[in-house]
Parts: C-alpha cells; sequence; structure tokens
C-alpha cells in the first residue's frame, strides 16, 4: 500500500468507512438496539415532550442528548432513526481525524493509520448503531480539540458546552485543560494574559452547569441528587465495597482496565505501538492529549471508586486519541529504518500488518456484537406482541422501555412508574384502577402483585443472564 499520496490515503479511509457503514445498516435494520440504556433515553426524550417542565424525569443523566431525541419523537420518529444519525456521526469522525492530523503533521502516514483505526475500532463501530449519546459526544469533544488547537476559541466553548450537558467526562476534560493552561500563564515570564475569547471555553459551559445544578436542584429538592443516584445505582449493581476490597492486584488491575486493557482487546498488539511516537505526539498535540487525559482519569477514578458499571462504552470518547497515538507510533516504528530498502520494506509490510489486524478484530467482535444481541431480549418480544395484539384500549404502566418501543404502539398510551417489588407499588396500582381499566407490563426477578388481584395475561421463564420474568396483567376498573 502506497501512504505516500493524500488522495489515495483519502481513497483508503472512504473504502473502510464505507464498508463499516455496509455492516452498520445491516445491523441497524435486522438488529434490535442491544444497549439497553439507548431504550431508557428514547423514553426519557417520549416523557419530555409530554411534561417538559418535569426535569426529575433525566433521572441521573445530563439533559442535552435528551433533547435531541425529543426533536425526534416530535418530528414523530423513532429509536431507529437515532440510530441511524449516530451512524452518520460515526462516520465522519475518521475522515474528521484525519484532516486534523494531516492539517498539523503533513503526514499521510500518521493521517491514514489514524483514520483507519478510528473507523476500523469495533467498539466505535457497535456504539455507531445505537441509540446511545456517545458518537455525538465524542464528535463534540473532538471538535472542541481541533478548534481550541486552530484557536478558534468561540466555536471550541460552544462544542466544550455541549459535550459537558451531555456526559460528565467532559467536566473533566474541561477541568484538565484549564489547570493546564492556568499552569501554562503562570510559566509565562512576561505576565498573565488571557482573551475573553478563551475564557469563554470556561465560562459558557460553567453557565450552562451551574443553572442545571440550580435547576436540579429546585426540581429534586436535594443538591446534586443526579450525581449521588449514579454512585448509588452503580454501587449497588455492581455489589462491592471500597477499592481496596478485592486487594492491591486487583486496584492494579481496575487502575489499567482503561488505561491499557480496553485498547488492547480491541486493536491487540497495535496498541503496543504508541511509547514509540508517545513524545513526538505529546509535543504536537498537547489540547487532545491534556483533555484526553481528563476523560481517561475520570473514567478510570470512577472505575477504581465503583461509581460507574465499569463498561467498555465508557472508552468511546477516546478512540481518537488511542488511534492518533497508535498512528504515532506506528509512524515512528517506520521511522527507525536508517536503510533505504529496509524503510521501503517497512513501509509495505507494516501497513499490510495494520489492515489484516484492523479487519482481523473487526471480525471477530462483529461477529461476538451479531451473536450476542439478543441475550437481553427473552419475552421482550413477545410481550410486546401480547400488548400490541389486546382488544384493549386501555393506558400502560411500564418499567421496561425495550417492551415500549418494541410494541410500536402509540407511546401516549405509556406511563411510567418506579414499580419496586414494594405495598407502595400495589398502593399506587391501586389508585389508577378508580380511573379504569390499566395493563401493567413489568420486568423484575420477582413478583409484585397481591394475591387474588388482577389477571395474569403473559409472563415468560426467568431469563438466563438476568434472572429477571417479563409479566403483563390486566386489571379492571373498581370503584
Amino acid at each position: 500500500m502506497n501512504l505516500s499520496g493524500k488522495n489515495k490515503g483519502l481513497i483508503v479511509l472512504f473504502a473502510a468507512v464505507l464498508a463499516v457503514m455496509a455492516w452498520q445498516v445491516w445491523f441497524v435494520l435486522s438488529m434490535p438496539d442491544g444497549d439497553t440504556d439507548a431504550y431508557a433515553h428514547f423514553i426519557i426524550a417520549r416523557d419530555i415532550v409530554r411534561n417538559p417542565y418535569d426535569l426529575g424525569l433525566h433521572w441521573v443523566w445530563l439533559p442535552l442528548f435528551h433533547y435531541i431525541d425529543a426533536l425526534f419523537v416530535l418530528a414523530g420518529a423513532g429509536l431507529q432513526a437515532v440510530r441511524f444519525m449516530n451512524m452518520l456521526v460515526w462516520a465522519s469522525l475518521p475522515f474528521v481525524l484525519y484532516f486534523y492530523l494531516f492539517g498539523k503533521t503533513g503526514s499521510v502516514r500518521i493521517s491514514l493509520i489514524s483514520g483507519l483505526l478510528m473507523a476500523g475500532f469495533p467498539l466505535g463501530i457497535l456504539m455507531g448503531t445505537t441509540g446511545q449519546p456517545e458518537p455525538l459526544f465524542t464528535l463534540s469533544l473532538l471538535l472542541f480539540v481541533i478548534f481550541f488547537d486552530k484557536e478558534k476559541f468561540l466555536l471550541s466553548s460552544l462544542f466544550i458546552t455541549a459535550a459537558c450537558m451531555m456526559r460528565y467526562e467532559a467536566w473533566a476534560a474541561l477541568g484538565f485543560m484549564t489547570l493546564f493552561h492556568v499552569y501554562s500563564l503562570l510559566r509565562k515570564k512576561e505576565g498573565l494574559k488571557i482573551s475573553l475569547s478563551v475564557l469563554m471555553n470556561v465560562i459558557l459551559p460553567a453557565v450552562f452547569l451551574i443553572a442545571w445544578v440550580l435547576l436540579r436542584r429546585r426540581s429534586d429538592g436535594e443538591w446534586f441528587q443526579f450525581l449521588h443516584g449514579t454512585v448509588k445505582f452503580a454501587g449497588d449493581a455492581l455489589g462491592e465495597g471500597s477499592p481496596a476490597g478485592g486487594g492491591v492486584l486487583k486496584v492494579i488491575g481496575d487502575l489499567l482496565f482503561y488505561v491499557f486493557w480496553v485498547p488492547f482487546l480491541f486493536t491487540g498488539v497495535l496498541v503496543l505501538s504508541i511509547p514509540f511516537g508517545f513524545r513526538k505526539f505529546i509535543s504536537g498535540n498537547r489540547v487532545m492529549f491534556i483533555s484526553g487525559l481528563g476523560v481517561l482519569v475520570f473514567i478510570t477514578a470512577s472505575w477504581v471508586f465503583k461509581s460507574n458499571l465499569g463498561l467498555n462504552r465508557h472508552f468511546t470518547s477516546l478512540i481518537p486519541l488511542y488511534a492518533a497515538m497508535t498512528g504515532y507510533g506506528i509512524d515512528a516504528l517506520i521511522g527507525w529504518f536508517a536503510n533505504i530498502k529496509a524503510k521501503r520494506l517497512a513501509e509495505k509490510i507494516v501497513p499490510a500488518v495494520l489492515v489484516v489486524s484492523i479487519t482481523v478484530y473487526a471480525v471477530i467482535w462483529l461477529y461476538q456484537y451479531r451473536l450476542n444481541n439478543n441475550k437481553y431480549f427473552d419475552g421482550r418480544f413477545r410481550a410486546a406482541e401480547c400488548i400490541r395484539n389486546l382488544d384493549s384500549s386501555a393506558p400502560i404502566i411500564c418499567n421496561d422501555p425495550m417492551i415500549e418501543i418494541f410494541s410500536g404502539l402509540d407511546y401516549r398510551r405509556f406511563g411510567h412508574y418506579f414499580m419496586s417489588d414494594s405495598a407502595e407499588t400495589n398502593s399506587y396500582v391501586r389508585s389508577m384502577q378508580k380511573t379504569g381499566d390499566i395493563l401493567v407490563v413489568k420486568t423484575s426477578s420477582g413478583p409484585f402483585i397481591e394475591a387474588g388481584r388482577g389477571e395474569l395475561l403473559f409472563e415468560m421463564p426467568p431469563n438466563v443472564y438476568t434472572k429477571e420474568v417479563t409479566r403483563i396483567y390486566m386489571f379492571r376498573k373498581r370503584e
């Protein structure tokens, strides 16, 4: 492969992106969204359309992506449209990274290798088929880096603000960038000088975040309930205590999880090339590195202290950083060869190994994604079919977003209530019966309906993975 021509490099990258998009289109059209949180985001967007002033609907999440989803709801589109949007967003990222790095280095090799890694990174390919905020968040962070690096500070402030209102990792990226520039200013001999346009990258997101915190305080009745809820949810789900509870080796493993293990799982030995070009990368890409370091420290610390679930997808926004560092690393390895013949041979062998490696890892992971896609859906398709075929227009109380979306019914029929296995839930259902017939759809590990109340219309055996059971009850109107 000849990497010397810019146009040839773009043709190769375009071919790779096109191949990835072909798989993504097939996956989106033939497979449901495999990320369960995507359904929850879309249900929140539906609720926002019906009740835009209830900020508690956002639960532990930041609001911007929900409002973007709400635009799809208002337009009459479903979750599939969001998935296609994310596919297009993800397809743009390899080109954005390519042109950014080419403008900085003038090297087709570095730019193309980084772009190919971005395009072929299996985790990114999957996230581009979901209804999750990660693709837009990754693009927002990358555009912040690009415009800040080009000293187009007003534009960069818009993108960092969008990122900060989408995912918490951006808070850390902004914090690290702020500390870095304070440090840089203090080192200047001519004194402190900073423009208002630069400060907008702190002021604008700070204004939005402070406004959000104050509004949530008024809505929730306590400070930072959304942050406390995140930590509590992760702790309950993981069932783990302090970081030191698993011993020193466990802590070391957690520290290395996002730093090394996740990129290694998806790229193999390619990630081992990073140290060889690291110094050159740092010298020319401080903004990308510092902001990315903030994200990496944040998700690593969150995992060590068990305030996130340690999901692979938390790494998504770091793919451009690791792709660029790997591009620099492989370029440095090729540059080690002083002998002209050896260098020309390396220029042929290394790209071939690169393409084969990216392809092999992509094929393996995409096969696994296809194989494991339906493991959370046992019973949910049939439950959705059950309520769709009922000769009833009764309102539906549902705690399973996937069943609601799979049913294809008018979302305005659905009401949402956190149905725990408790007396409060039974009391709520009884109060709703006074208004008319109601359907109750619930997925949980145990029954929640009192004996003799409600007609059980549907029940699935426990899911082999989650041990949860899906049940549908009909409750007739009672005085």
